[in-house]
């Protein structure tokens, strides 16, 4: 009797698949900081708009002073917030490829076990033919002594 099938790379192919899920929170995780950055970015950029449109009634000195310094603040955050952003993104990129890394590795052994089950099945399925080949070649070598006596 056959033993049934075992993929000796099971303990590999479960890590992989650990990997891959790790890979997976890990780009989730970045790509949530990634949206985190443009809404904050976004924010700064609405908050420079408004801030350009408004006009006040009377225009004094000390308004413009004020209004010029909020503005220039505001370019300052914008500026410091687009390099964040793009340190996100870049976070973002390097964990997409590590995902696809880890995803190309598990699906390689997933490819191999299917590939060794299929193989299994196949000797299976040869084994069992010879099998009833020869109950078949047994009966038939019975009966024909059966005639002859």
């Amino acid at each position: 009797m056959m033993k049934s099938f075992k993929f000796n790379l099971e303990s590999v192919l479960e890590f992989k698949q650990l990997k891959e899920d790790e890979a997976k929170q890990k780009l989730t995780e970045a790509n949530f900081k990634v949206r985190r950055e443009e809404d904050i970015l976004k924010g700064y950029q609405n908050k420079l708009k408004s801030a350009q449109e408004q006009t006040p009634m009377e225009l004094t000195v000390f308004y413009a002073q004020q209004k010029d310094a909020y503005l220039s603040n505001l370019i300052e955050h914008i500026s410091l917030q687009q390099k964040q952003l793009r340190v996100a993104q870049l976070e973002a990129e390097c964990r997409k490829k590590e995902f696809i890394t880890a995803h190309r590795e598990l699906q390689t052994l997933q490819n191999l076990k299917e590939k060794r089950f299929r193989e299994y099945t196949f000797e299976l399925e040869r084994i069992e033919q010879n099998l009833m080949d020869d109950l078949g070649l047994r009966s038939f070598l019975r009966k024909a002594q059966g005639f002859q006596e």
